[in-house]
């Protein structure tokens, strides 16, 4: 992280989507557990991506179990497990056609293993189902923006 890169928690708009793109896209991206992502946004950021998916393994996943001390919280690691991290680029998306983001949102969803137990491979052939159903141009990807959107 560079020091003019913000990461911002997400307000519920990346979570609330993704809720509606697993129960959209079941059959592809299988039974995901959202409970164990986190989103977040970021701003300023200088690296080539778009999104990012990040699988947390121990001792990294129990951090959020670590803060409740701070927060003087009590909480149990089997109650608060956070398996991966979706980071979503502002900076590098149009953020004014919301099917910018969901594209990227569905792509780093569908990383993912159903079984929550890794990621799948980044290569054009894990990918070619959105390719499939979208096309090249994520303009054309109005139909996850009616997915999100409930038409």
């Amino acid at each position: 992280m560079n020091s003019t890169e913000v990461w911002i928690s997400d307000d519920g708009t990346l979570r609330e989507s993704a809720i509606k793109l697993v129960k959209a896209y079941s059959n592809i991206l299988g039974p995901l557990q959202l409970e164990k992502v986190v989103f977040f946004r970021v701003v300023g950021c200088k690296q080539p991506w778009k999104g990012k998916t990040w699988r947390l393994t121990p001792p990294y996943n129990y951090v959020p179990f670590a803060a409740s001390q701070v927060l003087a919280d009590v909480t149990l690691p089997n109650d608060f497990e956070i398996s991966f991290v979706i980071a979503i680029s502002d900076s590098k998306h149009d953020l004014t056609k919301q099917s910018d983001v969901l594209y990227t949102l569905l792509h780093e969803l569908y990383h993912i293993k159903p079984d929550m137990l890794g990621l799948k491979d980044h290569d054009i052939k894990e990918h070619y189902w959105m390719l499939k159903e979208f096309g090249l141009d994520k303009e054309l990807a109005n139909a996850i923006v009616d997915v999100v959107n409930g038409k």
